[in-house]
């Protein structure tokens, strides 16, 4: 309203309409100015502060106060000289152009990325209105008269701009308003389901790992019963159990923000982690035939990451246990440096002679609900989690044979995870 009010004043400013007697043609051309930056600001405004609270009364009073100041600036002489008659168009008129064009460019910008906000065809509106709303700046910049050619096309293509803004908000957004509102019921609808998922995948983390946790209490507790001269091992099996179902609290806690905020990773160093982690397998299994090798780095290997690396390791190390039916259990795990676009990784191959994968199912085994589709527990589930740790990191994972063309002999779970290149 505040526009076309300024607008109106501007074409009846022109030379010949004889409405302002004792003004020249730069007076239409300050009034453009004007309402051009009051436009471009606006639609700027418009794109940042989407799905804000705006009180109408204060945004109404501001655009009265700021049109009034304008308007009366223009008419006793202060603003800048915009048109020099007969002659050319001052620099404060071209650079402003310009200073104009560069606000609506940035408007796009934002409403590319609030482009989920917007029903398609007004998304695609808006923009193309913008478009024309910079044509025109531009062809404003090049006309010596205001009857010129360059003037003519400014104005045609603000007559484009205006029809696609009503094309935009008053057809789509009220003649046509639940286009609008079934968007925002989907999203809604997204949003929900994506909690569902979350909460249901800390619950799956949860009593996974604590299954794992309550079988080598289970265990310990048997081993005790049946031999008291390894009660002191077995004790100290039960505390780091115990220590385990705290972190395991807290780990939760952590992979339920991946989701929702940004995770600080840290600096870790792997080597360390990695010989942790084999400790706790080896005491977790005392009646396995383990052979676990380490072909890692000599020197600190530092990838970023956090305290939920050792539940990826410990879940890729309990999977080539559980699946594996021979009488020594060999698992080597190699470390060494790869490059991805430009990016360094820590590659790590955690290589074993189970039963292997098939091809078939080396995708499918990281996908939620593969155990229960499968039948039997651990797999499936843990390999989910991991896979959403990993990619919380940046990483990836994926399995490969073991012997290339026979799953049969083995497996190969490969991981990457992001260096520290100092």
């Amino acid at each position: 309203m505040f526009l076309g009010i300024i607008d109106l004043i501007h074409t009846l400013a022109y030379t010949g309409m004889d409405l302002f007697p004792g003004y020249d043609s730069n007076l239409p051309t300050q009034l453009w100015i004007a309402a051009r930056y009051l436009q471009a600001i606006s639609i700027l405004s418009a794109t940042v502060f989407i799905n804000k609270n705006v009180k109408p009364y204060a945004l109404f009073f501001g655009y009265l106060v700021v049109c009034s100041i304008l308007i009366v600036s223009i008419f006793s002489r202060i603003f800048p000289e915009c048109y020099i008659e007969g002659i050319r168009l001052t620099s404060f008129k071209i650079y402003s152009e310009y200073i104009i064009t560069f606000i609506l460019l940035i408007s796009i910008l934002f409403l590319i990325k609030k482009r989920p906000e917007f029903e398609k065809r007004m998304f695609f509106l808006l923009v193309f209105s913008i478009i024309s709303t910079i044509i025109s700046e531009l062809a404003f910049t090049f006309y010596v008269s205001v009857y010129g050619f360059s003037n003519f096309v400014g104005h045609i293509f603000k007559i484009i701009e205006f029809y696609l803004i009503y094309k935009a908000l008053i057809q789509t957004g009220l003649k046509n308003p639940l286009n609008s509102l079934f968007l925002k019921l989907k999203r809604s609808e997204e949003s929900y389901k994506e909690a569902y998922d979350r909460a249901s995948f800390y619950k799956d983390l949860f009593t996974h790992d604590i299954r794992n946790i309550m079988q080598s209490l289970n265990l310990s507790v048997e081993i005790i019963k049946k031999d008291s001269n390894v009660k002191e091992n077995m004790i100290n099996i039960i505390e780091d159990q115990i220590s385990r179902a705290t972190k395991l609290i807290s780990n939760v806690q952590k992979l339920s923000e991946i989701e929702t905020i940004k995770i600080n990773l840290e600096k870790i160093e792997i080597n360390k982690k990695l010989k942790n982690v084999i400790a706790y397998i080896y005491q977790s299994f005392p009646e396995k035939n383990l052979e676990i090798n380490l072909d890692l780095f000599p020197n600190e290997i530092l990838v970023l990451a956090n305290d939920l690396i050792v539940d990826v390791f410990e879940n890729i190390l309990i999977n080539a246990i559980l699946y594996n039916e021979e009488k020594i259990i060999e698992i080597t795990i190699k470390a060494s440096e790869f490059k991805e676009n430009k990016k360094h990784f820590m590659k790590l191959e955690f290589i074993d002679n189970s039963k292997g994968i098939k091809d078939t199912l080396k995708e499918i085994v990281f996908q939620r609900g593969y155990n229960e589709a499968k039948g039997s527990v651990g797999m499936g589930l843990g390999l989910s989690l991991v896979k959403k740790i990993l990619e919380s990191y940046n990483g990836k994972i994926w399995i490969e044979n073991r012997v290339e063309g026979d799953y049969s002999k083995g497996s190969n779970f490969i991981i990457l995870l992001p260096m520290v290149i100092i």
